[in-house]
């Protein structure tokens, strides 16, 4: 038989039937299941009802998994947090024009304006703390986030 191109990582390889179209490779037969496993889910309830049935069997015999992954990885948990928040708007409806509406404070209506802040200690009757050392940040608005279209 002659070579092949491999669907995942696009290395020439030699097919062991006519119709393989990954090659050999650990992480393209991962690719392949995971290929196979996606339309399968989609096109087969069954199979699907089956799936389900396994991960809830799983789950009882592994209920901290999911808690103990948020605990160990922040940076993920944060993010799901954040697209949660924006899936849930969609779902309800919600445009980002809407959102723009709902804010309470006028000041929170302004946009970022970028560049370099001092930040000054104040008590709590507003009166400036002396410091020897001032704090400096600068500000930059890294994206702005679209909400469900207009």
């Amino acid at each position: 038989m002659e070579k092949k191109v491999c669907e995942h990582c696009r290395c020439t390889f030699f097919p062991s039937r006519s119709n393989q179209k990954f090659c050999t490779n650990q992480t393209c037969r991962r690719s392949r299941k995971r290929q196979w496993q996606s339309k399968k889910v989609r096109t087969d309830k069954d199979y699907l009802a089956a799936q389900k049935e396994v991960h809830a069997r799983w789950l009882e015999k592994n209920p901290d998994y999911y808690r103990n992954y948020r605990k160990r990885n922040p940076a993920y948990t944060r993010r799901n947090q954040l697209q949660q928040r924006v899936r849930n708007r969609c779902r309800r409806g919600v445009r980002s024009s809407q959102l723009r509406e709902k804010i309470a404070k006028m000041e929170a209506k302004r946009p970022v304006v970028t560049g370099i802040y001092q930040f000054l200690a104040v008590g709590p009757d507003g009166d400036l703390i002396a410091k020897m050392d001032a704090s400096y940040v600068q500000l930059t608005e890294l994206q702005t986030l679209t909400i469900c279209g207009p």
